[in-house]
């Protein structure tokens, strides 16, 4: 009887202790609407052309490419850049796409707000990027997010999905595109 007693109190205490939880609206009406200010404000804007490097992120395979901007050659390096991989080239066409897709971009680095970033209540998430863009000193993921609250940094306007589309197309067919 008491061992019934104590697991009722037990399960009970764990209910209510988890209720909110299931309030998905808990903290999002507050933080869309500042979340979608602090994109249009960014904190940083910066042309896609300040960045010699592309990789673009294979999440499926665990891999990711390095895109020569130059030649259009790929490598890939397995296990997120543990180990290097195959080599893959683009086609002169896609080269063209690309190359037009960054030259006419720019990087928006959206503004954190640390004032109302500490009364928010964030999901843990973690979105992978689908490319990165790196120089000799500065690598920006784009489109990852280390958390609910996160917007990803991304080339501005309509850019961002123009590359994304571009990088799952070669995704696509990237055992057709192996070097000869």
């Amino acid at each position: 009887m008491k061992r019934g007693l104590v697991f009722i109190g037990f399960f009970s205490l764990l209910m209510v202790s988890f209720q909110n939880c299931s309030q998905h609206n808990f903290a999002t009406q507050q933080s869309v609407g500042e979340s979608t200010t602090a994109l249009s404000k960014s904190a940083g804007v910066q042309p896609a052309t300040d960045f010699t490097q592309l990789t673009l992120w294979d999440n499926q395979n665990q891999q990711i490419l390095d895109v020569n901007l130059a030649n259009g050659e790929m490598v890939a390096f397995e296990d997120y850049g543990s180990v290097r991989g195959a080599k893959f080239c683009l086609t002169a066409d896609e080269l063209t796409e690309v190359k037009t897709i960054l030259a006419n971009s720019s990087v928006c680095v959206p503004d954190v707000d640390l004032k109302n970033a500490k009364d928010q209540i964030c999901t843990m998430l973690y979105q992978y990027p689908y490319a990165s863009l790196s120089n000799a000193k500065d690598e920006i993921k784009l489109g990852e997010r280390t958390s609910g609250c996160d917007q990803p940094s991304d080339l501005c306007d309509d850019k961002g999905g123009m590359l994304k589309n571009f990088s799952a197309s070669v995704l696509k067919n990237l055992e057709q595109r192996k070097c000869l």
